[in-house]
């Protein structure tokens, strides 16, 4: 909220170059984009570990061979590379796939309890949280709403998954 309050770091910034102030947290869409920012801010460090430790393990040898074949560094890259390591891009792609589906602390902590400026709800999740809590909970619905959710993220992984098999000679 520091960095992107009206009177933040980054609107001081813009000032500074010569723009007006912008609403990262009082418009619904850009609070949005906001959270989805600081949500890869986030996970950069994760998924990143997780890529450089598929990338030690691609064998020396083959880059060698591809490049006594004649291999540039790009080709080498796209037929070396990518597919030692496409295994560990769909286990990154079905985490943040999952993370993006459950995103809650950053936009409540960016929007409040409201889950945005004029009590929209930016997430599926904060949607559940409004629904089943506060005076008039409606846990049936707010149940119904998380099942869908659930449905929808393992049609997704199978999908995922779907995507990495491979196919046997």
């Amino acid at each position: 909220m520091w960095l992107l309050d009206d009177r933040g770091l980054v609107n001081s910034v813009l000032e500074a170059a010569g723009t007006g102030p912008v609403g990262f947290l009082s418009d619904q869409w850009l609070i949005l984009l906001s959270a989805m920012a600081v949500t890869v801010w986030k996970g950069l460090g994760y998924y990143m570990i997780i890529y450089l430790a598929a990338l030690a393990n691609v064998p020396r040898e083959l880059h060698e061979a591809a490049a006594v074949d004649g291999a540039g560094p790009v080709r080498r890259f796209l037929t070396v590379t990518v597919p030692a390591v496409r295994s560990t891009m769909v286990l990154v792609a079905a985490l943040s796939s999952v993370a993006a589906f459950k995103v809650f602390s950053e936009v409540y902590l960016m929007a409040g309890p409201s889950g945005g400026p004029a009590g929209e709800d930016t997430t599926l999740v904060m949607l559940v949280q409004r629904t089943g809590t506060g005076l008039a909970g409606r846990v049936g619905y707010a149940s119904a709403i998380s099942v869908v959710v659930f449905v929808v993220t393992v049609a997704l992984m199978l999908l995922v998954l779907r995507a990495d098999r491979r196919e046997e000679p």
